[in-house]
């Protein structure tokens, strides 16, 4: 009896990963993740406290039942917020990248034409 209470404890904590399956296939559930974003969040986050204690507890009534409520609603503390842009990466596409190489071959070639200071030197000297 022990053997299959502990399978069926062990099945039980793929709950959220199959929670987290079914919200991410279904557009109306999504949505209303979106919508309800802080509280679902918090609910995760309960769910994760909840089976934590219930499986630090697990002999007793209480613990079992926090293990069993508390494994699927920890599904919810996945989910982030989109920002405005979709999520495309954060850089604007109309920007090209940087080129860090040739920035540095033209610094170095505008202080070779500009030739050396005609004022103090830059290094302290020794009178």
């Amino acid at each position: 009896m022990s053997c299959g209470v502990a399978l069926v404890g062990w099945l039980w904590l793929g709950s959220p990963f199959v929670v987290i399956a079914v919200i991410s296939h279904d557009p109306r559930l999504l949505r209303q993740v979106a919508i309800h974003h802080t509280r679902c969040l918090t609910a995760g986050w309960i769910g994760v406290a909840m089976m934590c204690l219930g499986v630090a507890s697990m002999p007793s009534l209480p613990g079992t039942l926090m293990f069993w409520l508390g494994t699927p609603l920890a599904g919810l503390a996945v989910w982030l917020r989109r920002d405005d842009d979709g999520g495309g990466g954060g850089e604007d596409p109309d920007v090209p990248p940087f080129d860090w190489d040739e920035f540095e071959r033209s610094f170095r070639a505008h202080v070779r034409r500009r030739g050396p200071s005609r004022g103090a030197p830059r290094t302290p000297t020794a009178r």
